[in-house]
């Protein structure tokens, strides 16, 4: 970021710069009803595309509250109608139509469901085959 003012001088008090006050609308904040907290932690389903989100469960008939990106992992809590009730990563639960949403594991790049090797992976070398007892005597 580059200033355009010229160096203080010693003993020159700073000038402190704020920018304009401004009063938001009531649209600016996110309605108490509509925050889920602590966020979850696992998702059922990602967003197909960029989406529009209500707040209530009026869905298209109003204007949209807000967006949500493509590949958003989403939690599935409510279906109805068309319009799905989500919780997203970071707490928002909205309502979105349920043709935006595809499962998890119908993704590419769904994480795992449980950790750990896959279920085909082969046992390291240096595990003992259960049926030998130990070295021959």
């Amino acid at each position: 970021m580059t200033d355009n003012n010229p160096p203080r001088r010693v003993g020159e008090p700073y000038a402190v710069r704020r920018p304009e006050a401004a009063v938001l609308g009531s649209r600016s904040v996110v309605p108490r009803d509509n925050v889920v907290r602590p966020p979850p932690n696992r998702f059922t389903h990602a967003l197909t595309t960029d989406q529009s989100y209500w707040y209530d469960d009026s869905g298209p008939d109003g204007p949209p509250d807000g967006t949500v990106s493509t590949g958003t992992a989403v939690a599935l809590l409510v279906r109805t109608d068309g319009r799905c009730r989500v919780v997203t990563p970071v707490g928002l639960y909205v309502t979105v139509p349920c043709t935006s949403l595809r499962l998890l594991d119908q993704l590419p790049d769904a994480p795992r469901s449980r950790p750990g090797p896959p279920d085909d992976a082969a046992p390291p070398d240096d595990a003992a085959d259960p049926g030998e007892a130990g070295p021959p005597g």
